[in-house]
């Protein structure tokens, strides 16, 4: 059994603990989080990565999406890269995935309808993994576990007071938590909603703030040409047309590569070519739950 060192201590690492526990010998969980350090989890301390000398490992398993800073540390600390490993994103949840269950699939393809229905008159666009899923396989992709839905900034506020009247709408089909996530210089990064089963969250609809910056446009995670957002394509979907970036396939391009090609086990480190690590930090403000 392969000896490692986990880096990342959060709720990504520790899923990934519970899913691969009897595939390795863990000898202590990596973080930079110095209130972290010296605890327990699982058995395993938490310690900081200038201890990564102390131990005989086999290789390093990196379970955060802070991919670019934590490969540098690395780097710094002399570790070869054939040491480090990038754990899949789907290695770091432990949860069934929503969408592989036929009765969520058909109810969440019900709620795309109605939120397109809602949003109609709000410049909306669903991208990333949706996106991919929709244009490329006709339908969602079954190992993916949230709805990307990116919205204008400028659009916040009819968003969210749009989202908040239609809530019933959505409660035919799942209960229904909303929150409003804000960046820590004050503007909005993005509205969530958590669809819920009897209080067990299934999965989540980001609907993601973006902003221009010359001819960019920067979201929480990605940085994508603004010319993809200069009005909208649209792809039939369950019986309507749901909007999409302009050229999607050339978004798609852009943010995936050759995106004909299946990736189902991908990691921060490989998950999309327009991927950045997030800048700010972010509070929450609960908006709406469900009785």
């Amino acid at each position: 059994m392969k000896k490692i060192l986990l880096f990342g201590a959060s709720s990504g690492g520790q899923n990934f603990f519970k899913n691969h526990s009897a595939d390795y010998e863990f000898l202590a969980i990596l973080d930079n989080d110095i209130n972290k350090h010296g605890k327990i989890l699982n058995n395993v301390e938490v310690v900081s990565p200038e201890h990564i000398s102390s131990y005989h490992y086999d290789k390093i398993i990196v379970a955060s999406m802070y991919v670019e800073s934590i490969s540098k540390q690395l780097s710094e600390l002399g570790i070869p890269k054939g040491k480090i490993e990038f754990a899949s994103k789907n290695s770091m949840k432990v949860d069934e995935l929503p969408f592989e269950n036929p009765n969520t699939l058909k109810k969440t393809n019900q709620l795309i309808v109605v939120i397109s229905k809602v949003l109609h008159e709000i410049p909306h666009y669903y991208t990333f993994g949706t996106l991919l899923g929709i244009a490329r396989d006709g339908g969602l992709i079954p190992w993916d576990d949230d709805i990307d839905i990116a919205i204008f900034a400028s659009d916040t506020d009819d968003v969210q007071s749009t989202l908040i009247q239609s809530v019933k709408k959505f409660e035919e089909l799942f209960d229904i938590k909303l929150f409003l996530r804000t960046y820590s210089n004050g503007k909005p990064a993005s509205i969530t909603m958590d669809c819920l089963d009897n209080g067990r969250k299934l999965f989540m609809i980001n609907f993601d703030c973006m902003y221009g910056e010359g001819d960019m446009i920067k979201q929480e995670l990605n940085d994508t040409p603004a010319k993809f957002f200069e009005g909208f394509d649209e792809l039939p979907f369950e019986g309507i047309n749901i909007q999409v970036p302009k050229d999607y396939q050339g978004y798609l391009d852009y943010t995936y590569g050759d995106w004909h090609v299946v990736k189902k086990n991908t990691s921060f480190a490989d998950n999309t070519i327009s991927f950045r690590e997030p800048i700010f930090s972010c509070t929450i403000e609960h908006l709406y739950e469900s009785k």
